[in-house]
């Protein structure tokens, strides 16, 4: 099963929000893959957020790390810098990264990715109750204003089946994708 994407337009200070449709989960990586490839085409810098800790190869999360020391390694920043960031979050950060719930470990992640600049990010707030994904979306409004956002949206079910609602940044864009088998 893919997701047919729509030819996307990665202008500045523009938030996309993509809903992937029920039954498609296992489509996100692919649909990572081919907005970075558009990004390329159209000659954009896009970053992928992975909250703190879930970052790719062999540094991944140490149980004995701090979170300002994960965020200094990852965005390759001193260690008061990290501070300084973690400090501006708006929300309680633990001691040691792996002590964090998934709203700032998201954060984190966010922050990590900023310090890169990339003039698109592309993130998911999947995984986090309604009061996470509200803090996610106020900082990425208040932090990335300058930026193309683009905003991944997983579905999600209330355990009785039916759909959960989706919560999709302020003023965002928001399209629909399709799926064909």
């Amino acid at each position: 099963m893919t997701l047919l994407t729509p030819s996307i337009d990665f202008s500045d200070e523009r938030i996309i929000c993509l809903h992937i449709p029920h039954g498609f989960h296992e489509a996100g990586g692919a649909l990572e893959k081919e907005l970075l490839q558009t990004s390329q085409r159209q000659g954009k810098k896009a970053l992928i957020v992975r909250p703190a800790g879930f970052e790719a190869g062999v540094h991944g999360l140490l149980p004995t790390e701090s979170s300002e020391g994960w965020l200094s390694r990852v965005g390759g920043v001193p260690k008061m810098e990290a501070k300084e960031i973690i400090a501006g979050l708006g929300v309680w950060v633990a001691e040691k990264v792996v002590a964090n719930a998934g709203t700032p470990r998201t954060l984190l992640g966010i922050a990590a990715t900023l310090l890169s600049q990339p003039e698109i990010l592309i993130y998911s707030d999947g995984a986090l109750d309604p009061e996470g994904c509200r803090t996610v979306h106020r900082f990425i409004s208040s932090k990335c204003s300058h930026l193309c956002i683009v905003h991944v949206s997983y579905p999600s079910v209330y355990g009785d089946g039916t759909p959960h609602p989706r919560y999709c940044p302020p003023n965002a864009l928001c399209i629909e994708l399709k799926g064909h088998s």
